[in-house]
């Protein structure tokens, strides 16, 4: 064997002792596979039908107590009226959901006793009181019905004629029946042959073809009559049923069927055919104790019937029936009544009133769904699959304690110790290719056992080298070919991995493993050379096998995630990328080359929880996510992926996933074990809401008086005003978010949130407009709402009162003006005075600080900022004009300042400045430009009279003494002079003018000082002959 990987052998001959103790040989075992389980699995994969979700799945509740505003835990009643209210009953009180609350306190309150709630065709809602009649809701009370005959009214019912007509009936516990004619309540003829406790009502129109009225008794049965006949007590053989909760009509196939709720002896159907009934002796019923009935579809219009019983709700499809109780969130086994509510978008909302509260589900098939409730006393179900079968197909799941529950032709069976396992706890189910072109299904179980599935189902437990301790489990199995030869990979708890070769057990390891390690999950890839691979997560890191050696090519110095979990092999355009779960997130490794893993940024959106067990992937292209805050859906979009996140609240029985217990069927739908039981998301029946909620206004108050809404007049001294509204959204309501605006006061609406009131406090006078906006969680905007509000003015606030307010007020201020004219006359002449004294020594003052501004305080000449006014000046007023410039330097003045110190050098730059007045003419300007640097602007005046004039500032200076300050030290100095001449059409001429003569300057002392230059670079000779 490689070095790098170490390998023990089990065989027959090695572990004959250990073998033989156990279980047949490997050998004998396989043998026994081939022959025996061979017929069934080699059978080809043909298109098969789905599993029925629809049958298998259970709905989920969202349940609702006293805590949530119900008046009692004993609800006895439910309906839905035409506005999207749900209303509900108990012995005394009638409720009202508005979206997000249950109120007492609303129009629907009433004092009578066990009221039983009707909605007509029409939108009207009337409500029958065991001790006080009926009513009829107006909008704004229940108006009591006097003329009804009778104050023990059991219910109200309508129901529908041959025409298409409808009759609304009456029935009381001491009266009979009565019918309504749209005015008045009369006694229907005949009913005298009634019994007395009438509890309900129905009509069939086809049914044993005529028209029949059927009416349900307290404790004498079943009665009809056919037209005006005479009224018959109905029987039939096997017929038991004497309290007949309710009767519900219903068509199968245009064949009419009477379905009958006996409570004490079970469910009837009633059809041409003849009589069924399910029942707790028959085994079909958890109890005989049942209530109403309700009916919705599925598919293509099956029908489902629904029953509330004191056992849980009952769900009958396809005769088979179904059982839903607080295993499965109901809040209480005892259902009293329940109503199937047809949303405006088609959802069919199912509404229960038990015992413990009231429970809403969706009757439909959901995205998500609860599969199953395996191991949900436990931890879970940690095993799935769905495996083709005779034509469809059977889905596996194993869970802890609870064994291993099949489901096929459309029931569960369970199977543990009894039937041949070694243990009630599974870990996992895999269907692997067996290397003869079957299947073969393998189940590892809790301590370390492992089972094979053959035909019936029987279980046959393979003999294994790896010890079966109680800490051991077999956690994930897979098939695999090197070298020709078909091999079956082991990961177990406890002892790492093991190759199941020819009849012979490997144990495989990296080097220097521990004898006790973790292998999770292991992949078989095959790459693009055809070179096969086995990849297995542990807790020794990341392994590869290549055939030959086992090795870690990511260990815990890269990953620093030891906590590996489940792994999946993804190809993206050309790209093999390996998705693992860990105990800290997910981690993506590039295998496009397995020799050469690389690991890559880890960019994707953030998952709900650091737990990550596995990615799974459809044909779609969909991810999922499994862990231990929900599973998060991941789809790839231009700029990456996008993010879901499913929880309870959309169906799943628990948030937290368990490990390896993930699987994607033929028809994409995804499979995952929780610590709840078994779910499955169907993404084909996600329904896209695009269905804008209703949006209502609940109430308005002014201070503790309730108003309409319609018409809000608020009075002077009235201060507090509340406005409450809601979404009645079925679906998410604590998504449901709002935000409003009064027009009239505010510019703009304000922030989303999920307050549905708004409150004012001492609003101004006037008209105002409350703007009221919804929006769903699924980002549905409702038609908005606009509430008028009026707030009257007080007598001091109307026009009248403000206009002899300004009248008065004006009239004082008139008088007030005058007698201040008068004083503001006297302070004014005074005012003058005074501030013509201060303007006038204000303008001196401003004059001597623009003076000083504009001149250099050393020599008394113009500064630079002078000089560059002067120039704009002169360009402002005489546009075109010939300007002369002298720019002038004082020759080693720096050595000069140097030597005799700072006071010599302010001397003899006073000195420059002298020889400079004598020779400027009168309309120069003279300036210090900054340092030992002088000017001379001269407007007007030719290069050639400019030039005179610097050579006698020249000759001036240099025949000058200048006294050193504090000594009788006499010193002379020369200076240098650049000179220039330009027309002047624009400011940017100064610029160049400036610049010339500063070149000529720079000339003048290059070519030796004590000379002038100008802007071509001709020196002017001086008298004396010098260059």
């Amino acid at each position: 064997m490689q070095t790098g990987m170490r390998i023990a052998r089990f065989s027959a001959p090695i572990n004959q002792n250990l073998l033989m103790s156990r279980a047949p040989s490997i050998t004998g075992f396989l043998l026994a596979v081939l022959l025996t389980g061979m017929p069934a699995l080699q059978a080809a994969e043909i298109t098969q039908q789905p599993l029925p979700l629809f049958d298998l799945a259970a709905p989920s509740f969202t349940s609702y107590t006293i805590h949530d505003g119900l008046p009692a835990s004993v609800m006895t009643g439910v309906v839905v009226d035409r506005a999207g209210f749900v209303l509900a009953s108990s012995a005394s009180s009638i409720v009202r959901y508005d979206g997000s609350h249950w109120e007492l306190d609303t129009p629907y309150a009433s004092n009578g006793t066990l009221p039983t709630l009707t909605l007509r065709h029409d939108g009207s809602l009337w409500a029958a009181f065991r001790d006080t009649g009926i009513a009829r809701f107006d909008g704004t009370r229940w108006q009591p019905q006097a003329d009804f005959p009778s104050r023990f009214a059991r219910r109200l019912v309508e129901t529908v004629r041959v025409d298409g007509g409808y009759d609304f009936w009456g029935l009381t516990t001491d009266q009979g029946l009565f019918k309504f004619d749209g005015k008045t309540w009369h006694k229907v003829s005949g009913s005298a042959q009634l019994p007395r406790d009438l509890l309900n009502i129905a009509v069939t129109h086809s049914l044993f073809g005529q028209s029949r009225i059927w009416v349900g008794c307290g404790s004498a049965g079943l009665w009809y009559r056919e037209g005006d006949g005479p009224w018959q007590r109905f029987s039939a053989p096997g017929f038991e049923g004497s309290q007949i909760e309710d009767l519900l009509v219903t068509h199968d196939q245009s064949r009419e069927q009477l379905w009958i709720s006996a409570f004490g002896s079970g469910l009837w159907r009633l059809e041409d055919s003849g009589l069924r009934n399910w029942t707790l002796l028959g085994g079909e019923l958890p109890s005989n104790s049942i209530y109403s009935l309700a009916r919705s579809e599925v598919g293509d219009g099956e029908s489902v019937i629904w029953v509330a019983s004191r056992a849980g709700l009952l769900r009958i499809f396809k005769d088979q029936v179904q059982v839903f109780d607080r295993s499965n969130g109901l809040v209480s086994d005892v259902v009293r009544d329940l109503r199937i509510w047809n949303s405006p978008d088609g959802v069919q909302i199912l509404w229960l009133a038990t015992e413990g509260g009231m429970a809403r589900a969706i009757a439909d098939v959901r995205p998500w769904s609860t599969a199953s409730l395996l191991g949900a006393r436990s931890t879970g179900v940690f095993a799935v699959l769905v495996e083709p079968h005779a034509g469809g197909e059977r889905l596996w799941a194993g869970a802890q304690q609870d064994g291993l529950g099949l489901y096929e032709n459309r029931q569960w069976r369970h199977f543990g110790i009894a039937d041949g396992l070694p243990t009630n706890t599974v870990r996992m189910i895999r269907r692997i290719a067996d290397g003869d072109g079957g299947f073969s299904v393998w189940i590892g179980l809790s301590g370390g056992g492992l089972a094979r599935v053959f035909d019936g189902p029987r279980f046959q437990t393979a003999p294994v080298p790896w010890p079966q301790v109680t800490e051991q489990s077999v956690l994930d199995l897979v098939a695999a070919e090197f070298e020709g030869i078909h091999d079956i990979w082991v990961a177990t708890r406890a002892n790492g991995l093991y190759r199941l070769r020819q009849g012979q057990w490997q144990a495989i390891a990296p080097p220097d493993a521990p004898a006790q390690w973790r292998s999770t999950a292991l992949l078989h890839q095959v790459d693009a050379q055809g070179r096969r691979w086995i990849w297995a997560t542990s807790s020794l890191g990341l392994l590869r096998f290549d055939g030959r050696k086992m090795e870690v090519v990511l260990g815990p110095d890269v990953l620093h995630k030891l906590n590996l979990l489940g792994i999946s092999l993804f190809e993206d355009e050309g790209e093999s990328v390996l998705w693992i779960g860990s105990g800290n997130g997910l981690v993506r490794v590039n295998s496009t080359d397995p020799l050469h893993p690389r690991l890559l940024d880890d960019d994707l959106p953030a998952a709900p929880d650091p737990v990550v067990y596995d990615a799974t992937r459809d044909s779609a292209g969909r991810i999922y996510l499994c862990t231990n805050n929900g599973v998060q859906l991941l789809k790839a979009t231009a700029k990456g992926y996008s993010s879901r996140v499913f929880t309870r609240r959309d169906g799943l029985p628990h948030d937290e996933c368990n490990t390896n217990a993930r699987f994607i069927d033929v028809h994409d739908r995804y499979w995952t074990g929780t610590l709840g039981g078994l779910a499955v998301y169907d993404p084909s029946a996600e329904h896209e809401d695009r269905q804008p909620k209703p949006l209502r206004i609940l109430d308005a108050w002014i201070g503790s008086r309730q108003v309409d809404a319609d018409n809000i007049v608020m009075k002077p001294d009235e201060r507090n005003l509340k406005i409450r509204f809601a979404l009645l959204s079925w679906l998410h309501n604590d998504k449901s978010r709002f935000r409003t605006q009064l027009i009239g006061d505010e510019l703009e609406p304000g922030s989303w949130s999920a307050a549905n009131e708004r409150s004012f406090n001492h609003l101004p006078p006037g008209s105002y407009t409350l703007r009221i906006e919804a929006m769903d969680y699924a980002d549905n905007a409702s038609t908005p709402m606009n509430v008028s509000i009026r707030v009257m003015p007080a007598w001091w606030q109307t026009g009248a009162a403000r206009v002899a307010l300004v009248l008065a007020a004006a009239l004082l201020f008139y008088m007030i003006l005058q007698w201040r004219n008068r004083a503001f006359t006297r302070q004014r002449r005074m005012l003058e005075e005074q501030v013509a004294d201060r303007t006038r020594d204000l303008n001196q003052a401003n004059t001597r600080l623009t003076e000083l501004s504009l001149q250099d305080p050393l020599t008394g000449l113009s500064n630079r900022r002078k000089l560059h006014q002067v120039m704009q000046l002169g360009l402002e007023s005489e546009p075109i004009r010939s300007w002369s410039l002298i720019f002038i330097d004082v020759d080693h003045f720096k050595d000069y300042n140097d030597r005799y110190g700072h006071p010599a050098g302010d001397e003899a730059l006073r000195a420059v400045a002298s020889a400079m007045l004598r020779c400027a003419p009168p309309h120069a300007l003279l300036a210090r430009y900054g340092g030992e640097e002088f000017a001379c602007l001269i407007p007007g005046a030719s290069r050639a009279e400019a030039c005179d004039v610097a050579e006698c500032m020249r000759v001036t200076m240099r025949n000058s003494q200048v006294t050193v300050p504090g000594s009788s030290v006499l010193t002379r100095l020369t200076i240098s002079a650049g000179v220039a001449e330009r027309v002047i059409t624009e400011s940017a001429d100064f610029h160049k003018l400036l610049h010339e003569a500063d070149k000529a300057l720079y000339q003048a002392k290059n070519a030796g000082r004590d000379r002038v230059c100008v802007s071509d670079g001709s020196p002017i000779l001086s008298k004396e002959g010098l260059r």
